[in-house]
Order: C-alpha cells, then structure tokens, then sequence
C-alpha cells in the first residue's frame, strides 16, 4: 500500500511537471542562442606559460560573460611583444593578450586599450612552485581581459582590479571576480568590438531583441507573428507647430 502511495505521488509529480514545462514552452518559445559570428578574444601564448591559468580565464569568460576564447600558442617572437601581439590581430581576432617571457624588472602587464591589446611578461611572476607562477598569471590574465574589454581599477569594491603595482600586490588579491560595474563596462565592450555574446535566452525575448531565428514550431511560429504584427490601435502622435509640441 505504502509503495502504491508513492508511485501515485511520483506519478502526479511528474505529470505536474510535465504541464509546466509545456506551459513555459508555449509561453516563451523555448531556448535559443544567439548566432556566432566567429569572432574571438585571443590569448597567445608564446613561452609555454601554466596552460592552468589559460583555461581559467576561458572558461570565466564563457561562464561568466557567454564570450568565448580563442586559446593561441606560439613561438617566441623577436619583435617587441605589442608587435608581436598586434600582428594576431584581424577581422576575426578583435583583441589580444599576448604571454611572453621579458625581463625580469620589466613590466609585467601592459595596456593598450585603444588597440584592445594586452601583453604580460611572465617573468617576474617566476615563483618557488608552479602553483603560485600560475596563480599570480591567472590574476594577471583576468586583470588583462577586463583592462582592454573597458573595465578599470576599482580600489572601493573587492576585485580582481584592486590597484596592484607589484608581484606582492598581486598576490594580495584574494578574488577573481569583476564588480557590477566592471561587467557592464565589459559587456558594452565586447558589443563594440563585435565580439559574440552565446547567452542562453527565451525565443519570445529574441523576438523581442530584433536577433531570433525564424521559427522552427508552431509555438514559435505563433511568438514570431505575434511580435511582429502592427499594432491594431497604434498610439497617434499629432504635433502643433503654434505650441511647438
């Protein structure tokens, strides 16, 4: 009786949850992605630099912002590294941050933000162990992404872009996170830059957004005419040249 009871209970749970799931669908469509145009953000790594601290940043990146990374490696160049890293870039590569290994009392993060370039010199983040060469490169690397995506230092809020102006410093940044105010500055870049953003969203919002495909279901076919249909009593706008409005 009792094993009855709580098949009877799973089974009505089910159907329930079945005529949700239907229900959202016939409410929003579904779940589509945006297209991807190809572009790509590309880090180059040119010295063999902790692939670890790489696919940390791709994979914040793809999380956190749905913007994917383009992961390059390379060999040691002998132009300077802003060279170097500016002759990555093309149509399809809008932005850039080059790894290479410089001096060790030379810069370790530069920045052109008008170029959408970065370079980070590996060298002084050298370490006794491995994991803090790659855990001082992965900080760089977040620091370096959000700099040329149009965030900057933010000493108020706990960030990744807490002023830092030394290796000590670097390492005193306990997080690799972006401020609220540091994500809307990225994503707005990344936009001028024509960058893919593969956010997941509902087929009634892409409608809305001017980006959905065309309808592949009768339930989408039904969004898609509903959006795009002329207004049955539209909002008329007379203006009277004597008020000036």
């Amino acid at each position: 009786m009792k094993a009855a009871l709580i098949f009877i209970v799973g089974l009505c749970a089910l159907n329930c949850l079945a005529e949700t799931n239907d229900s959202v669908l016939r409410r929003t469509g579904g779940i589509v992605i945006p297209k991807d145009n190809g572009k790509r953000l590309a880090i180059v790594n040119s010295c063999g630099a902790s692939t670890n601290a790489v696919m940390q940043l791709i994979k914040g990146s793809e999380n956190l912002f749905h913007i994917p990374v383009k992961n390059l490696a390379a060999q040691p160049s002998d132009a300077t590294p802003y060279k170097a890293a500016k002759s990555y870039k093309n149509n399809e590569i809008p932005a850039v941050i080059y790894i290479y290994s410089g001096e060790k009392d030379g810069p370790i993060l530069s920045v052109h933000v008008d170029d959408a370039i970065a370079t980070i010199n590996v060298t002084p983040l050298r370490s006794t162990t491995a994991e803090i060469e790659a855990d001082r490169l992965s900080k760089e690397l977040y620091r370096a992404y959000g700099l040329i995506l149009g965030a900057y230092y933010s000493a108020k809020m706990p960030s990744v872009l807490s002023p830092a102006y030394s290796v000590g410093q670097i390492d005193n940044i306990r997080i690799k996170m972006f401020s609220p105010l540091h994500i809307s500055s990225i994503m707005h870049t990344a936009r001028m830059l024509d960058l893919p953003i593969l956010r997941p969203t509902t087929y009634a919002a892409a409608c809305r957004m001017g980006w959905a495909p065309p309808p592949t279901n009768d339930i989408q076919r039904v969004i898609w005419n509903e959006t795009r249909q002329i207004p049955t009593n539209p909002i008329k706008i007379e203006f009277d040249p004597a008020k000036g409005k």
